[in-house]
């Protein structure tokens, strides 16, 4: 039995595929079409109204390995991983429920063990394709 739910069955793939967000697509359609990508973003609105959506569509976009200007190829590991929600490389979190000053430290330590985490991984997918 699939138990996907609806929000991630029908989630956008593409920035083209937003609706609603024209400021925030054309200005992430832009970076991308430059390659030039800033260092944080941060996303905020109610609820539903395509933060998640759009950081994995930016995640995409900073990570394809055959991205067309503002077009993510839907078919590299990363992609892949990014739209399932289980990518190494990307980090979600819900700031309205984790607020407080041990979440905060929590995410520190976690993101501390991830960078550790991706970097072992990546040694070990250069290893496996060497041979």
């Amino acid at each position: 039995m699939n138990t996907t739910t609806l929000s991630n069955k029908h989630r956008p793939k593409q920035i083209t595929d937003i609706i609603g967000q024209k400021r925030v697509v054309d200005f992430i359609k832009k970076q991308a079409e430059k390659d030039s990508f800033s260092h944080a973003y941060l996303f905020a609105g109610q609820f539903g109204s395509g933060k998640t959506s759009v950081a994995r569509i930016l995640s995409a976009l900073m990570t394809c390995e055959h991205k067309e200007g503002h077009l993510i190829c839907e078919k590299c590991k990363s992609d892949i991983a990014i739209h399932d929600g289980h990518c190494v490389d990307v980090y979600e979190t819900d700031a309205a429920s984790k607020r407080g000053i041990d979440d905060a430290r929590k995410i520190k330590e976690t993101a501390s063990n991830m960078a550790f985490f991706v970097s072992e991984q990546s040694k070990e997918e250069v290893r496996s394709e060497e041979y």
